[in-house]
C-alpha cells in the first residue's frame, strides 16, 4: 500500500465517522436529549435532596423543656465571656515596622518582662 492509497483510506474512513457522528448528533437532537451544565438531575445532590422526607429520615425534634436548657446554657456562656462595652476592637498591626523604628507603647504593653 502506497502513501496515496493510505490517503485516501483515511479519508474514506473519516468520512465514514463524520455521517456516524452526523446521525448520533441529529437523533440526540430529536429525542431533546440535550446535555445541560452541572450534576445530571437524580444524583442526590440537590436542593430536593436534603430534605429529611426526600432522604426517608425524619427530623429529631427538641422539647421545650431541653431548647430551655439549651439557651440557658448559651446563655450562662454569654454572661461569662469578659465585658467589653464600648471599648473599641484593637487595630490590627499593619506590616512589619521599619528596620530601627521605635516601638510604641501599645506594642510593649502585650509583653512581661521576665
Amino acid at each position: 500500500m502506497n502513501t496515496a492509497e493510505m490517503v485516501a483510506a483515511l479519508d474514506a474512513e473519516i468520512a465514514r465517522l463524520r455521517q456516524v457522528r452526523e446521525l448520533l448528533a441529529g437523533a440526540e437532537r430529536e429525542s431533546g436529549e440535550r446535555r445541560r451544565p452541572g450534576r445530571p438531575k437524580g444524583s442526590g445532590n440537590s436542593a430536593e435532596a436534603e430534605t429529611p422526607t426526600a432522604t426517608g429520615r425524619k427530623r429529631r425534634e427538641l422539647s421545650p423543656e431541653a431548647r430551655e436548657r439549651i439557651a440557658a446554657a448559651q446563655r450562662a456562656r454569654w454572661a461569662a465571656r469578659p465585658k467589653l462595652g464600648n471599648q473599641a476592637p484593637a487595630k490590627a498591626k499593619r506590616g512589619r515596622p521599619a528596620k530601627g523604628a521605635k516601638r510604641t507603647e501599645e506594642e510593649n504593653a502585650g509583653e512581661t518582662t521576665a
